[in-house]
């Protein structure tokens, strides 16, 4: 009998835990919000080939960074070429391999549905609601830039309830990592918050130019803060923004076929499979195509050293500057109207290209960006069967006072040159 009790005890424990188990996981699944289409809808009925993150999958996946986010998204990949220049170039997603070489990406950026253009290597995931990655033509819902898809970090609102977190890790190379904020409400109708990162990496590579271990190292401090304010019940504003710092000592580059003979450079036999088409032989000679010649089709490895003569300057010291109203207003008819504006300034000195052999130029460059964008927007009322959408965008991106001086690291230097703003 004692035998049996027990028995029966276990097994009504195990379906007691089984049913709590599967009552978790599904309340898991069904708690997905996203805002891809412009209104808060579940993921898993959403009509888009939509992947996002919640603040839960990126602690629990360890995503650290928007590499990280690429791997662990099916069709959307991303690369840093050069650093964290900042260029046109070097912030370059890609969507169902919808690529471009030059001018912008196919795949835009967006904060809370604000397009950013401009440096996001060193943007905090871990002050997010969430990640939402789409997949396919967005023009219509975000405009500019996201003619083959859309990447949109929402922001975590200020809470009601005081809340602060602290986070701090180290790994490898001297990398640090540190994340604090602190939220809260300020009175009845106004929460708030403060948010702070700091992330600092070591040298990685070895630089056959300087005969030192001093490629690779990066420094990033963020500062921001957020206001989320009820005017009235139908009226809500958002307010959030921050300034950062980067700075980078140098980033690792090798030349195509080699270079000067200390560089470990990748060999003439790695051609590219995509040769010009030879159609026609006559004379001994042959008569190609103007076919353009595409990139290496295959895995080049990394070499062991580096030849990057930055002329003991930093590859990045750049500052970055960012504000986004979000205002909402709610008519009786349970439509609303939403007004999304946002600013974003960039002051910036690099080295845009090192010497990457002996008697090569090093190219410096120094110059400021500014973007606004204004989004107006109408929405009816979500619960209707019937549901309708429209607005108008504006977006004026604005190149300041710019330099770009090359010159000789080994006979001259920056302070030589001419750097008066042109």
């Amino acid at each position: 009998m004692a035998g049996g009790a027990l028995t029966a005890l276990m097994v009504g424990s195990s379906v007691v835990a089984a049913e709590a188990a599967t009552e978790e996981y599904s309340e898991a699944i069904e708690e997905i919000i996203v805002t891809a289409r412009k209104r808060s809808e579940k993921e898993m009925v959403t009509p888009l080939a939509i992947s996002a993150f919640t603040q839960y999958d990126i602690a629990e996946a360890g995503i650290v960074d928007l590499q990280d986010i690429a791997l662990h998204t099916p069709g959307f990949s991303y690369r840093e070429g050069f650093g964290r220049l900042f260029s046109e170039g070097n912030n370059r997603p890609v969507i169902r391999g919808m690529s471009s070489i030059l001018g912008e990406a196919n795949a835009g950026f967006f904060i809370d549905g604000v397009y950013i253009s401009g440096p996001v290597s060193s943007f905090d995931l871990t002050n997010l609601a969430r990640v939402e990655v789409v997949r396919g033509p967005q023009s219509a819902l975000f405009g500019r830039g996201a003619f083959g898809g859309a990447i949109n970090f929402v922001t975590r609102r200020p809470t009601e309830e005081t809340e602060a977190r602290v986070e701090a890790s180290f790994g490898s190379h001297k990398r640090a990592v540190m994340n604090a904020y602190l939220s809260g409400s300020l009175s009845e109708r106004v929460n708030g918050e403060i948010n702070a990162r700091f992330h600092k990496q070591g040298s990685i590579y070895n630089n056959a130019a300087t005969g030192k271990k001093d490629l690779g190292a990066q420094e990033s401090l963020r500062i921001g803060g957020k206001l989320d304010i009820d005017v009235s019940d139908k009226l809500n504003v958002y307010l959030h923004g921050g300034w950062s710092a980067d700075k980078d000592d140098g980033y690792a580059f090798a030349q195509w076929n080699g270079g000067d003979p200390r560089e470990d450079g990748i060999s003439g036999g790695q051609s590219t499979c995509y040769g010009p088409n030879v159609f026609m032989s006559m004379f001994g000679m042959n008569f190609t195509s103007n076919q353009s010649r595409g990139y290496y089709c295959g895995e080049i490895g990394i070499p062991a050293t580096f030849y990057s003569d930055f002329g003991g300057l930093r590859s990045v010291d750049r500052d970055s500057w960012n504000v986004i109203g979000d205002i909402t207003y709610q008519l009786d008819s349970g439509a609303t109207i939403k007004s999304l504006t946002g600013y974003t300034k960039v002051d910036y000195s690099q080295a845009e290209l090192p010497a990457i052999y002996a008697g090569a130029p090093t190219v410096w460059e120094n110059g400021s960006h500014n973007y606004f964008s204004q989004e107006l927007r109408y929405e009816s009322d979500a619960s209707q069967r019937l549901r309708t959408m429209a607005g108008v965008y504006y977006f004026r991106s604005n190149t300041g006072d710019m330099v770009n001086v090359a010159f000789d690291p080994l006979t001259s230097s920056l302070a030589d040159k001419d750097t008066s703003l042109v």
